[in-house]
């Protein structure tokens, strides 16, 4: 508004001045509208201004009006990642992998027998027990379990994964003589806080584990429910 009251103020100076340069008599009001009339450059001058202004003032509008929208998206953004941070602190780290370890065969034994894989090589949470061979899910939720192997040929080799007691999967064979093979399986299972995994070797067959690190076990939380 100020600065339309500014251009109005030097359209009112101008008028005159231009008449004035222009050698426009002021002797009667008569003559000095004549001229007037012929003489449309201020207010010609000032109308642009003006339109120009109004023009202006619509941008400044526009853009302040998509400025409090980036601004409103940005807050927005910026509560999602507050919330999910929030939420990935209370998700704990569950994950595990461990070999046999050593250089041997493991079994034949005449019952079923849980297999201790002693070698570690991640336990985040210290879920899993290197003493036992069991894992024990420290909250309710989501996991991934899997399990690898290599085994000779005399006795075969057959591995079960268990949940308390209950079979998840199983991975076995059994080759002509002279020839080792390699088997492996994994499952995705609703696990509850306090339940434990663990691999047996079946009664009657045999594993092997060497530098290689052929036979592991593996496991991992996917979420929490």
């Amino acid at each position: 508004m100020n600065e339309a009251l500014v251009l109005v103020f030097l359209c009112g100076w101008l008028t005159p001045a231009c008449a004035n340069d222009q050698g426009f008599s002021n002797d009667t009001e008569v003559d000095f509208q004549k001229q007037m009339a012929r003489s449309v450059c201020p207010l010609d001058l000032c109308a642009s201004l003006l339109r120009e202004e109004g023009a202006t003032r619509e941008k400044l509008e526009t853009m302040e009006t998509q400025l409090h929208l980036i601004m409103s998206r940005l807050k927005a953004s910026e509560d999602e990642i507050e919330v999910l941070k929030r939420e990935d602190k209370g998700v704990p780290r569950v994950a595990f992998s461990a070999a046999l370890g050593g250089h041997d065969n493991i079994g034949p034994f005449n019952t079923d027998k849980i297999l201790v894989y002693r070698k570690v090589f991640t336990n985040l949470g210290n879920a899993y027990n290197p003493s036992t061979g069991i894992f024990t899910a420290p909250v309710r939720g989501v996991y991934y379990f899997s399990f690898f192997y290599h085994g000779g040929t005399d006795h075969g080799t057959a591995l079960s994964m268990f949940m308390n007691g209950q079979r998840l999967a199983t991975a076995s064979h059994r080759q002509p003589a002279g020839y080792a093979a390699n088997g492996s399986n994994g499952v995705i299972t609703v696990v509850e806080s306090g339940a434990h995994i663990y691999v047996t070797l079946i009664g009657g067959t045999w594993v092997w584990d060497g530098d290689n690190i052929d036979t592991t076990f593996n496991g991992f939380l996917l979420n929490t429910l």
